[in-house]
């Protein structure tokens, strides 16, 4: 638990010292819902499908149908009930379509997540991964999708998960 106090320190520095360095669109993301594509973990414990929690985007986007960045730091409660922190990148291409907008692209995360070992233990640990992201743009408000494959990496194991999340502009 020490090492997420000079994470977040680290993410609120590095996300609001910049808020008015440009003009780049800024947006306030909540944290929302996921599915799981197990209900329980193997030992019984049920997964939590909302994940509330707080973040800051920032997105570059300059033409439609170019490649743009977009980054964001949140914490949340993650499957289990935990603090999570991420911060996370992405590529992505943008469209336009009447009145809404869409993205689509590929993110990447690094966050700090209370990880259950294979010996049963859980323990916070960085945890890193890609993900394919799309974004529906309405107006100030952003809905986005992220699917995020399970993954064994031999100390631990992920469960895949698809997470959505809202945005909105400021």
């Amino acid at each position: 638990m020490k090492i997420i106090q000079p994470f977040l320190l680290t993410a609120f520095l590095f996300s609001f010292c910049t808020v008015r360095a440009d003009d780049a669109p800024r947006r306030i993301l909540l944290s929302g819902i996921t599915w799981h594509e197990k209900e329980a973990l193997d030992n019984g414990t049920k997964l939590n499908r909302y994940n509330l929690g707080l973040g800051y985007e920032r997105d570059y986007f300059k033409e439609y149908k170019k490649l743009y960045y977009t980054y964001h730091v949140m914490l949340l409660n993650d499957s289990r009930s935990n603090p999570y922190i991420y911060l996370a990148g992405s590529k992505s291409v943008r469209f336009h379509h009447h009145r809404i907008d869409t993205s689509l692209g590929i993110g990447g995360f690094f966050g700090l997540k209370n990880m259950r070992y294979s010996n049963g233990d859980y323990h916070y640990s960085p945890i890193v991964g890609l993900a394919p992201v799309a974004s529906v743009y309405l107006a100030d408000f952003t809905l986005n999708i992220t699917y995020v494959p399970g993954i064994d990496f031999g100390r631990y194991e992920t469960i895949g998960f698809l997470y959505m999340y809202a945005g909105w502009e400021f």
